[in-house]
């Protein structure tokens, strides 16, 4: 983690700044130790912080989704389980997949996982692919959200470029 310190007040300017208001669904993927630490804050609280953070700024009627891959398992014997499998992605998306409400993608690899409003609409009930028509990425894509890196270039962690425009012929 960075030996840079920001205040909170600066994270929500920061979010705020990138497009996280009420009622958004917000796609968040990056490293939050690359930012450093909250002022004030020990370093076991940063996740829970941001996660409030995110909260309130979404409100009641918005939706935090992040990546909860489980790449190890690919090419095992090891079985998926949406809620025993731990996600790979980072301490912060191990903690939004562990909230009560979370609801994961069924997809052993490449899974995401959808907290608030409308969890079940971008991760329940989807296509089993991680990209293509009814999955996360497709259903983000039609909810206009926003997608967020932390602490990473986004070409670098914003996997939504593996997700093309989809058309439909009529």
């Amino acid at each position: 983690m960075s030996n840079v310190f920001y205040s909170e007040s600066e994270l929500v300017e920061a979010y705020k700044g990138v497009g996280v208001a009420p009622g958004r669904v917000v796609y968040v993927t990056g490293n939050l130790g690359r930012l450093g630490l909250i002022k004030g804050k020990e370093k076991s609280e940063v996740i829970r912080t941001h996660f409030e953070i995110l909260g309130d700024l979404l409100g009641e009627k918005g939706t935090l989704v992040v990546p909860t891959h489980s790449f190890s398992i690919c090419n095992t014997d090891i079985p998926f389980s949406m809620s025993s499998t731990p996600s790979e992605t980072g301490p912060f998306t191990e903690y939004v997949r562990n909230q009560k409400d979370a609801v994961r993608q069924y997809r052993a690899f490449s899974s995401s996982t959808a907290f608030g409003a409308d969890s079940h609409e971008i991760c329940g009930d989807c296509a089993r692919h991680a990209y293509g028509h009814h999955t996360p990425f497709q259903r983000m894509v039609d909810a206009d959200a926003v997608f967020v890196s932390i602490g990473m270039p986004a070409s670098s962690a914003v996997s939504l470029v593996h997700q093309a425009p989809v058309h439909e012929r009529v």
